[in-house]
């Protein structure tokens, strides 16, 4: 039993911070996305004005 828990502690840690990351990485892509619609429009606003 000692021998099995830290092995899966580790993994379950691991796929933790794997999971952490790609949420990170999700809302990060989608605030960028967001920010460049919102850039362009403003932009195509401002050229057609």
């Amino acid at each position: 039993m000692k021998d099995i828990l830290p092995f899966s502690l580790s993994s379950l840690h691991r796929k933790c911070k794997q999971v952490l990351a790609n949420a990170l990485n999700q809302a990060l892509t989608f605030q960028v996305d967001h920010y460049f619609s919102y850039y362009e429009q403003g932009a195509s606003e401002i050229i057609s004005n």
